[in-house]
């Protein structure tokens, strides 16, 4: 859109490139992911709606806000507020001590509050880890990446896509029946991110 004048690319995924961009209108610093959409992850239009779920009941605490959002092409483009302080992925030294029990608390806490939020509307986010922790410049932790979120007790017939190192044991297990998705696994993943945070490390190798 002539609304946005993309500055600079900030980082890339598997499905979805993040671009630091300025609003024309407001003269603001944003952050614009493009989601390139394929029949392998039509899927991830989703998190539009999800986000727009999330925020439909305010207070939506700790989620980050959708600003915008229109297609361009083959993509969609989810305009949200720039944070700049990285994800708590980065702020975690690998092989390092971690944060300070006070910081970790801080965040988690945070994070905590984000995933109320986001069951509060009978969804589950289904990828809480690190990465998808993001930091803004007061130091205040907001849950982003909605792609894979689905209402709970959604059944995946397939593998379950996430992160296998944040997953509930019962999400890995999969059978004929498929793969309950339920909001215990948020909680799982939760604490998992905790441990991270404050050790550095994974709880198994």
């Amino acid at each position: 859109q002539d609304r946005y004048e993309v500055k600079q690319a900030l980082g890339k995924g598997a499905y979805a490139q993040v671009y630091r961009a300025t609003d024309r209108v407001s003269s603001q610093d944003v952050a614009i992911k493009v989601i390139h959409r394929s029949p392998k992850n039509f899927a991830r239009d989703a998190e539009v709606q999800n986000l727009q779920t999330v925020h439909s009941q305010p207070p939506a605490a700790h989620v980050v806000p959708i600003l915008d959002h229109f297609f361009d092409h083959n993509s969609v483009c989810i305009v949200m507020p720039l944070l700049r302080g990285g994800d708590l992925y980065s702020r975690v030294e690998p092989n390092g001590p971690g944060l300070s029990k006070s910081q970790a608390r801080r965040w988690i806490r945070q994070l905590a509050e984000a995933i109320r939020s986001v069951h509060q509307v009978g969804l589950v986010h289904a990828d809480i880890k690190p990465e998808n922790c993001l930091i803004d410049s007061d130091d205040n932790l907001f849950l982003a990446d909605f792609g894979l979120a689905v209402p709970e007790n959604h059944r995946h017939m397939n593998a379950v896509p996430g992160t296998e190192a944040y997953m509930a044991p019962e999400m890995l297990l999969h059978n004929r029946s498929g793969v309950v998705m339920t909001q215990a696994a948020d909680v799982f993943a939760l604490g998992i991110t905790w441990y991270a945070a404050l050790f550095a490390d994974l709880p198994w190798d």
